[in-house]
């Protein structure tokens, strides 16, 4: 097996939690909860917050529109608030963490199996990168991941889902 991708903390709890490999992991969080947190920030940040905040409410009025899109015709699963996104041979997992990425011992995480991946969308914007997961069953799980900045996420487990995804048999 080559290296896990993502970040190497997250890789580290995830394998910790789970107790198995796991390929690529990296912190997420629900729709909208980047932009959300971003938005907090810069209001609370004065001048230099307030100049970037135009820039990041695009992203919050495209993520709020997934959101409609997705509750109007699918069955929205929750992503959590923060959570550690891992991906091992089978499964995709969704491990309710806090906003620095721990993982409490009492967490339920939310597991899919790669089978159960129809399709994964990724779309980088300006500020975050968004994601949805298409399961077979038609109901869709959203998230997104911060793109720029010092805590950026690592964008490569969200490719390596994809990947995985896309060689799915197709039934």
């Amino acid at each position: 097996m080559e290296s896990p991708v993502g970040q190497k903390g997250a890789v580290k709890r995830a394998v910790a939690f789970l107790g198995e490999p796991v390929d690529g992991a990296t912190q997420v969080e629900s729709a909208g909860g980047v932009t959300s947190t971003i938005v907090t920030g810069a209001a609370l940040g004065g001048g230099a917050g307030l100049a970037r905040l135009l820039g990041r409410r695009l992203d919050k009025a495209q993520s709020a529109k997934d959101q409609r899109e997705s509750e109007a015709g699918t069955q929205l699963l929750a992503v959590p608030r923060h959570a550690l996104l891992a991906v091992t041979a089978t499964y995709v997992h969704f491990l309710p963490a806090s906003d620095i990425g721990r993982i409490p011992k009492d967490a339920v995480p939310t597991s899919v199996p790669l089978s159960e991946v129809a399709r994964v969308d990724v779309e980088e914007r300006k500020i975050t990168t968004s994601f949805r997961l298409t399961l077979t069953s038609g109901a869709v799980l959203a998230g997104e991941t911060k793109r720029i900045g010092a805590n950026r996420h690592n964008i490569e487990v969200l490719r390596l889902l994809q990947d995985r995804a896309a060689a799915r048999p197709q039934l």
